[in-house]
C-alpha cells in the first residue's frame, strides 16, 4: 500500500505541476488542467490552444515524466487489486473503526491453542474479542477483530482498544513475552485486569510483580484434571463445569511469592 500511495502522491504531484506551468504559459485554470490531462493520460486530443517554443518544450517534458508516473501508478494498483493487497487494507481501516467503538473488550495477546481457547469461550458468553498476534497465517479467517503486530509495541496494544478494555489476556507461547506485555499493559492501562499464562512455575512470581492479577499454568490445571479424572471418573462432569483455577490457587508458594 505504501507504493499505492507513492504513486498516487507522484500523479498529484505530477498534474500539479503541469497546470502550473501551463497557467504560467498563458492557459486559464481549467484549460491548464484540461491540457495537462490529456497529455499525460496520452489521449491524443489536439492542444486547448496554440503552442509556443517554450510551451512545446515544457509538454515534452510533461510527457516523459507524466507518462511513465501514471503508468507506474495504474500498475501498482492493478497489483494490489489482483494479489488482494488493497481489499486487505480496507478491511484493517474496517477493523481499526470497529474497535475504536468497542467498550468492555477483552484483548487476548497470542493465538495459539490457548488463545483461540480463551476467545471461544469469552465469545460464547457474549463477550468481545479483540486479538493480537504477529503471525498473520494464524489470523486468516479470524472471526474477531484483530490487530497484527508485536505486542512490544505499545502502539499495538493502543490499536487493539486497550483504553476502553476491560481485561486482557496474555496468552503468548513464551513467558517472556507474557511478562513483556504484561508490564506494557499494565503501564497503559493501571485498573486493567490481567490474565498472564505461565509455562514454567519459575514466571510465576515475575508475571505477578509484573502486575498481573491472576496467572494461570495450562500444564498444571490440565496435570491436575487429567490426575482427578483417574481418581474418580464419575467426577468427570462436576470438573468440567467447575472455573478453571489459577496458579495462586493451586500453589501457595507461588501465590506467597506473588503478592509480595
Amino acid at each position: 500500500m505504501r507504493r499505492v500511495w507513492h504513486g498516487l502522491l507522484a500523479l498529484g504531484a505530477v498534474l500539479l505541476a503541469g497546470t502550473v506551468g501551463y497557467v504560467l504559459l498563458g492557459f486559464s485554470w481549467l484549460d491548464a488542467l484540461y491540457q495537462t490531462v490529456t497529455t499525460v493520460t496520452t489521449v491524443g486530443f489536439r492542444e486547448v490552444r496554440e503552442l509556443s517554443a517554450g510551451g512545446k518544450i515544457f509538454t515534452i517534458v510533461l510527457i516523459l515524466v507524466g507518462v511513465g508516473t501514471a503508468l507506474y501508478t495504474l500498475s501498482v494498483l492493478l497489483e494490489s487489486l489482483v494479489e488482494g493487497h488493497f481489499v486487505r487494507h480496507m478491511e484493517e481501516r474496517r477493523m481499526q473503526r470497529d474497535i475504536a467503538r468497542m467498550r468492555d473488550h477483552v484483548i487476548i495477546c497470542g493465538w495459539g491453542r490457548v488463545g483461540r481457547a480463551s476467545g471461544a469461550h469469552l465469545s460464547s458468553n457474549g463477550q468481545s474479542v479483540v486479538v493480537i498476534d504477529r503471525d498473520e497465517t494464524r489470523l486468516e479467517g479470524l472471526p474477531y477483530p484483530y490487530v497484527l503486530g508485536d505486542i512490544a509495541d505499545d502502539d499495538v496494544l493502543i490499536a487493539a482498544g486497550i483504553e476502553h478494555a476491560r481485561a486482557l489476556v496474555a496468552a503468548l507461547a513464551d513467558d517472556a513475552g507474557n511478562v513483556y506485555a504484561t508490564l506494557s499493559a499494565r503501564a497503559l492501562r493501571p485498573e486493567l485486569v490481567i490474565v498472564a499464562r505461565a509455562r514454567s512455575e519459575g514466571s510465576v512470581a515475575k508475571l505477578f510483580r509484573a502486575g498481573a492479577d491472576e496467572v494461570v499454568n495450562p500444564q498444571l490445571i490440565g496435570g491436575l484434571r487429567m490426575a482427578s479424572f483417574a481418581l474418580n471418573p464419575t467426577s468427570r462432569d462436576a470438573a468440567a463445569s467447575a472455573p478453571a483455577p489459577s496458579v495462586s490457587n493451586l500453589t501457595d508458594g507461588n501465590a506467597t511469592a506473588g503478592a509480595s
